[in-house]
């Protein structure tokens, strides 16, 4: 049946009658609120629940029609419904811990539509087979304010606190006074940079929330080579040396090199991007830095010092023209 309807031995149709009048006349006892109510105050788009017990409901339905009189029906009053769930479910929760009164009619003012329309979804097969999954992503996670980003929500990024398993939680938003819980379909990811050791250390209840995946540089993404210099051997064997000095968290991200497609871009970028990086991870040291580019770290000679310094030996990054550039840059594929 695709309608709902009210009786009150109502037998008329009330359209534009005075309700007060009628019942007056027809010496009628009960039902003036809930015929008010079902004729004058309801509105097609209207979301209507069916009354199964003072905790549940047996169905959901959207109002498709005015008012209208039909005498066919023991429910003489009735409004067209599209009804979209017609499973028994519980709503004590949600209709903030009170129960469902007996009238015929009447509002629910403490439940809200996202919360019936979650419900809804649950202990649906169909629903649960077609339900797609949504990622939140989030970049360099701890330069952020972790306390601001999660907030009262730390506790239901976990998976049996979603919706729908085990230990289900939510929480009562502050300002609109929604609850509120996350769904088993969204998935949060995020980036973290761990070799900037001046940013967040994540604390363990933040960690044990989250599974860590490392994702390092892929030297596939890199050319094989440019202009005959070997780079994506070169770009390997600089990673492969700082990993075994500083930790794999300080590897050269493949990103600077995909770039490069030319000599003069690998030029660029070496000078730019690479060597500043390197020797802000050695904070200067080129005799540490000696041991990854060594072909371009070379000792200052005693003469050109003039017996200013000694007892120790001084280095400096080698300058020269560009062939002496990939003289220098193709030794690193093989040192």
């Amino acid at each position: 049946n695709s309608s709902i309807g009210l009786g009150y031995d109502i037998k008329d149709d009330v359209s534009g009658v005075d309700i007060d009048e009628y019942f007056v006349r027809n010496n009628l006892a009960t039902g003036r609120n809930s015929i008010v109510m079902f004729r004058d105050h309801m509105s097609i788009g209207d979301v209507v629940c069916v009354f199964n017990d003072a905790e549940s409901i047996k169905a959901v339905g959207i109002i498709t029609s005015e008012y209208f009189f039909d005498a066919n029906q023991h429910h003489s009053q009735r409004r067209r419904v599209r009804w979209i769930d017609t499973t028994v479910r519980k709503i004590l929760k949600l209709n903030g811990g009170k129960k469902m009164m007996t009238p015929a009619i009447h509002r629910l003012p403490n439940m809200k539509m996202n919360e019936l329309l979650g419900l809804l979804g649950k202990g649906n097969s169909n629903h649960d087979q077609d339900k797609k999954a949504y990622v939140l992503i989030i970049d360099e996670f701890n330069r952020g304010n972790l306390s601001k980003i999660f907030g009262e929500l730390i506790t239901l990024i976990e998976g049996d606190k979603r919706e729908g398993n085990d230990n289900e939680l939510s929480i009562r938003l502050p300002y609109s006074g929604d609850n509120f819980s996350l769904p088993s379909n969204l998935y949060i990811i995020a980036t973290m940079n761990t070799a900037d050791r001046s940013i967040a250390i994540l604390d363990f209840a933040l960690r044990r929330r989250f599974t860590f995946k490392h994702i390092g540089p892929d030297a596939s993404l890199v050319r094989q080579d440019v202009g005959g210099i070997p780079l994506r051997q070169i770009f390997s064997s600089i990673n492969s040396k700082i990993e075994l000095l500083l930790g794999r968290d300080y590897m050269i991200g493949h990103s600077i090199f995909m770039n490069i497609d030319s000599v003069e871009a690998l030029k660029t970028a070496w000078a730019e991007q690479i060597i500043p990086l390197l020797t802000e991870y050695f904070f200067d040291d080129l005799r540490r830095l000696r041991v990854i580019i060594p072909s371009f770290v070379e000792e200052i000679s005693n003469s050109e010092l003039n017996g200013l310094v000694t007892g120790r030996k001084l280095f400096r990054l080698a300058d020269g023209t560009e062939s002496d550039f990939i003289e220098r840059i193709t030794k690193l594929a093989t040192v």
